[in-house]
């Protein structure tokens, strides 16, 4: 098997890494919002607590944040070594490339206000016993309340934009038969 074809992009195709960290990243998001969704219209039953206590919501928004840093360092090198495949050239295309980055920041910049508001808190992170994110040495309401909204508002951006993403992906394959979801299985 060509090297291209294993772990690293080509020009046609994404490797091994870039599609683990998508899918993988993609998954943890899935969990996300299944969960505050569940939450949300269940209220606490043992279902959205056990979904809670599996999968606790700032572990794997902390997950995420570390993924989503490697997967961008990851398509930089790729892209420094024009390994990246590449968006067609045309408004489609370049909605595609836009489209994307925004993702990626959302992705980014959420888990990040979460860390953010962690910490202006006072209380930190700890997950399963664990300290994750300490706690500044006094409360920070100034900083703590625009994370918090933040938080909220960006994730039901993601969550719309993730769906119209996947809605994209859908008909490149049903529609267009461009050969473009392919790249990332």
């Amino acid at each position: 098997m060509n090297e291209s074809r294993g772990w690293r992009d080509d020009g046609e195709r994404y490797g091994r890494v870039s599609r683990w960290l998508h899918w993988s990243i993609a998954g943890l998001l899935l969990t996300q919002f299944t969960t505050v969704l569940a939450w949300r219209w269940l209220g606490s039953t043992p279902l959205t607590q056990a979904l809670a206590a599996v999968a606790p919501h700032g572990l794997v928004g902390l997950t995420v944040f570390v993924l989503m840093a490697v997967r961008l360092i990851w398509a930089w090198g790729m892209r420094a070594a024009s390994a990246r495949p590449m968006q067609s050239a045309n408004a489609v295309g370049e909605a595609a490339r836009v489209g994307h980055m925004i993702l990626n920041a959302l992705t980014l910049c959420i888990p990040g206000a979460a860390i953010l508001r962690s910490w202006a808190s006072g209380r930190g992170m700890e997950v399963w016993g664990v300290r994750f994110i300490p706690g500044a040495e006094r409360q920070m309401p100034l900083l703590e309340m625009p994370a918090d909204w933040l938080h909220s508002t960006l994730a039901w951006a993601l969550l719309a934009l993730a769906l119209g993403h996947g809605a994209a992906a859908l008909s490149h394959r049903l529609i267009a038969r461009d050969g473009t979801l392919q790249r990332m299985l």
